[in-house]
C-alpha cells in the first residue's frame, strides 16, 4: 500500500511512498500506519526519518537546521556556504547516527581524536616547547599575557596624539582579527 507525496502547499508531486505490504501485515495495521504518517507530515516531520535523537542522522538533522536558518532570513550565500562545507568536509558522516558522533563539552571529557597533517603536528610540538619556556604553568596552546593567560578577544587599535599625549584608541575602521579569518579562507 503506498501513499501519495505532497509538497509544502499540499500539492501532489507524483511520487508515493510505501507503507505497508497486505501480504504482510493487516488492512487495519497499514490504514493505522498511514494516519500516524500523515499526522507526522502535518506536523512538519518527516515520517520516514526516526526523529528521536537516537535515530537522527547528520544529514536530517543538518537540512532541519538548513530550514530553521531560511525560516529566520539567512543569507543565500550563507546557508551555501553551509552546504559546501557538509558535502567538502563531512559527506562520509552525512548517514551517521548522530547518537554515534560524540564531540562532549567538558574537561577531560572534551577529548576527541582528530587527524592532523605532519606539519600542523610539527607547529604544534614547536609551540609546545616554546610555550613551556616562556609560560611553563599554562594549559594553554595559544597563549598571552592576559588575565586568562590565553589569548582573548583581540582588539585592533592605534595611537592618537590628543594635546601632545599619545593615546591608545580604538581604531572602528580596522577589522577585528576574528573577521580575518574570511580573508584567509578566502586565499
Amino acid at each position: 500500500m503506498t501513499l501519495p507525496i505532497q509538497d509544502e502547499q499540499g500539492r501532489p508531486t507524483g511520487r508515493t511512498m510505501r507503507i505497508g505490504d497486505p501480504r504482510q501485515q493487516s488492512l487495519a495495521a497499514i490504514r493505522a500506519k498511514a494516519v500516524q504518517m500523515l499526522a507526522a507530515c502535518k506536523a512538519g516531520n518527516d515520517p520516514r526519518i526516526d526523529a528521536s535523537p537516537a535515530g537522527l542522522r547528520l544529514q536530517n538533522a543538518f537540512d532541519r537546521h538548513l530550514e530553521s536558518m531560511i525560516r529566520r532570513g539567512r543569507s543565500k550565500e550563507t546557508i551555501e556556504d553551509y552546504r559546501y562545507k557538509l558535502d567538502r568536509y563531512l559527506s562520509e558522516w552525512k548517514n551517521a547516527l548522530l547518537s554515534k558522533i560524540t564531540q562532549p563539552k567538558d574537561g577531560t571529557k572534551r577529548a576527541f581524536t582528530m587527524p592532523l597533517s605532519d606539519d600542523l603536528i610539527g607547529l604544534l610540538s614547536a609551540r609546545k616547547v616554546d610555550n613551556a619556556k616562556r609560560f611553563p604553568d599554562s594549559p594553554y596552546v595559544l597563549l598571552a599575557e592576559s588575565k586568562s593567560g590565553h589569548i582573548e578577544e583581540p582588539r585592533p587599535t592605534r595611537f592618537v596624539v590628543v594635546g601632545g599625549k599619545r593615546w591608545k584608541a580604538r581604531d572602528a575602521a580596522l577589522p577585528l582579527p576574528h573577521a580575518l579569518r574570511h580573508t584567509f579562507a578566502a586565499v
